[in-house]
């Protein structure tokens, strides 16, 4: 069954001693598969594993991943005093080699990379936490990607029938149209002319060829939005061909119809993961 490339997945987990934490997944359409994070610094660490597990389930797609900790855990805070010593010697030899104005302040030297080592005593059952709503979220937004594809999957096959129904609707009344106008023509040679410029015989068939294989490929569980796409494509070109070539209002009127209806499909392919 397809997938839609939109979903939605959120989840939202309470601990008395650890505090709260929400985790939001949710996706729009995409060429390709684009990660994009919200996560607070100090967990940015986890975005591999978030990615990882991602990319096992989603092909395509844009997806946003929010992370909200909110904690009542104060953490552990130490100074690199000597780390603090070099910055401060590299400043003083600057100083030196330089005509620097500059004063060094308590807060630039707080600020440098490494000064400041923030440690938090229960951050591995945090990790774990975090790593379990992470997983319950993704459960949910992959089920509301498939129920949307199911919605999907529907209508294309309704608009397939209604495509296929109008193909046999022209091979039905083409013939006594066919017929009607030969006997207007009184040139023989005017007669052949038009039958090979009215036939639309090879685009029948070969709509119809796309036709089986856009339904075979809606069967399979695999991503496979581009390729209905590219069917669809086809579809179009020889819907095209065959608007240019038929000889009466009857016939363009059911041509016209599946323009109408193939580009709905198309629209409707493009959330396809």
């Amino acid at each position: 069954m397809l997938k839609s490339m939109t979903g939605y997945g959120k989840k939202t987990l309470k601990d008395n001693f650890l505090g709260e934490i929400e985790l939001e997944i949710k996706s729009s359409n995409h060429r390709y598969l684009e990660i994009v994070f919200d996560i607070p610094e100090s967990f940015t660490y986890l975005e591999e594993f978030f990615r990882k597990e991602i990319k096992r389930k989603v092909k395509r797609g844009r997806l946003n991943l929010s992370l909200k900790v909110e904690t009542f855990l104060l953490p552990d805070i130490s100074l690199n005093k000597a780390l603090l010593k070099k910055y401060y010697f590299i400043f003083q030899e600057l100083r030196d080699s330089f005509p620097l104005k500059e004063e060094l302040n308590l807060d630039t030297l707080l600020n440098l990379p490494g000064i400041i080592d923030i440690k938090n005593k229960y951050s591995f059952k945090k990790n774990s936490l975090i790593k379990r709503i992470f997983k319950d979220s993704l459960k949910i937004f992959l089920e509301s990607r498939k129920k949307a594809g199911k919605f999907i999957y529907e209508d294309l096959n309704k608009r397939i029938k209604f495509l296929k129904e109008n193909i046999k609707t022209i091979q039905k009344i083409k013939p006594k149209l066919l017929k009607e106008k030969l006997d207007l023509i009184e040139e023989e040679e005017e007669k052949i002319n038009f039958l090979k410029n009215t036939d639309i015989t090879e685009e029948l068939n070969l709509l119809k060829f796309y036709i089986r294989n856009f339904e075979s490929k809606l069967r399979l569980a695999s991503s496979i939005g581009k390729e209905l796409d590219f069917i669809l494509q086809e579809m179009q070109r020889e819907i095209n061909t065959m608007g240019a070539k038929v000889f009466h209002p009857n016939l363009a009127n059911q041509v016209l119809k599946m323009k109408v209806e193939l580009e709905k499909m198309r629209e409707e392919v493009q959330n396809v993961e």
